[in-house]
């Protein structure tokens, strides 16, 4: 389906983004008649010498503030010699360069490896130096106070989860549900071999307004209600390499009024996916340089104002802090809402302390 179509271009692009480099040399030598198309192929072509002779390049060129553009111009021109017209089309490779590089990059010049490490990291190289140190030290440990629960033993509280929504305001009924990108029901044509997006969606497809109403107005019916729902994110449409922060926060919005309109007598807990940032996956609080100074923040403070609705002041308060809070849902039952986009794996940042 489509989130295992998106996890596969992930992989696919990261794997181009931190090689970009060394598929240069490949392209100048004997491997480069082998045949790349499947990006997988390449740790079988790629040596770790290639791969460490290439990222020390990568790595001198970030040290020399080579010019930034000059580097996305070329992982585009690689993205689309070796990724298109399959899996995916030019659009694609033309948009999700210019929006990850400027993440990607600085952090090889941040995350204090050298050129093996890095490759050792990208499964190039065999692991052979711990990066992690063998003991971390903890803070001691707090005194515990015991409070008594004020639920009763037999009481029973009914909570729905809701996640993974991922909202496409863009679907068009008729549209192509079938196309060379991750995402599809967009675009029109008059090929009648074509399978056609339906009115209540289609497998290749996020999900359309139809669907989504049809689903809030099925909750709100629901008797007995649920006490209280769960409502953990992912709540934008897969296109990665066409959004912008503006487009973020504006899908944000509109899906959070939505709920709050079609559930107001149903207490609803937020949290943030990996799909709600921008980009996609990215989450960091603390600036990478100078140059790169994004440290959320748009975020935390566009949630905290479209989840008022939701939450109390100290949750908001510590939802624009870092984008986590808790909540007593009734005495006795505390909520804790993590912002797990902090250790998301594919967070580009992460890699800066990998103690954390």
């Amino acid at each position: 389906g489509i989130n295992a179509e998106y996890g596969e271009m992930v992989n696919r692009f990261t794997v181009v983004c931190a090689t970009f480099l060394f598929l240069v040399v490949l392209n100048h030598s004997n491997a480069a008649h082998v045949s790349l198309r499947d990006v997988s192929q390449l740790k079988s072509v790629v040596t770790c010498d290639i791969c460490t002779f290439a990222v020390d390049s990568l790595l001198y060129l970030v040290e020399t503030k080579s010019s930034e553009e000059e580097l996305e111009k070329l992982a585009t021109r690689l993205c689309i010699e070796f990724l298109t017209p399959e899996p995916y089309s030019e659009t694609v490779c033309v948009g999700i360069v210019p929006i990850f590089a400027p993440t990607v990059v600085p952090i090889f010049g941040s995350i204090g490896l050298n050129a093996t490490e890095i490759c050792e990291l990208e499964g190039f190289c065999p692991k052979v130096q711990q990066r992690r140190p063998s003991s971390i030290v903890l803070p001691p440990k707090s005194h515990r106070v015991s409070v008594p629960s004020k639920i009763q033993a037999n009481e029973t509280l009914r909570f729905l989860h809701i996640s993974d929504l991922h909202y496409d305001e863009m679907y068009k009924v008729g549209a192509d549900a079938e196309c060379p990108d991750p995402l599809c029901c967009r675009s029109m044509s008059n090929n009648s071999n074509v399978r056609k997006a339906g009115k209540w969606g289609d497998y290749k497809c996020d999900l359309n307004h139809a669907m989504l109403t049809s689903f809030l107005d099925q909750l709100a019916s629901i008797d007995p209600k649920p006490d209280f729902i769960i409502w953990t994110g992912d709540n934008t449409a897969h296109d990665i390499w066409a959004e912008t922060q503006e487009q973020q926060l504006s899908r944000l919005e509109s899906i959070s009024k939505l709920i709050s309109t079609s559930l107001p007598k149903i207490q609803i807990y937020p949290a943030i996916g990996n799909h709600d940032t921008f980009p996609v996956d990215q989450f960091n609080l603390n600036p990478i340089d100078e140059a790169h100074h994004d440290n959320f923040v748009w975020l935390r403070e566009g949630l905290a104002q479209f989840w008022s609705p939701f939450l109390p002041a100290d949750a908001i308060a510590t939802l624009k802090e870092g984008g986590y809070y808790s909540v007593i849902v009734k005495p006795g039952l505390r909520l804790i809402a993590i912002n797990t986009c902090l250790l998301y794996t594919s967070d580009a940042a992460d890699e800066e302390d990998s103690v954390d």
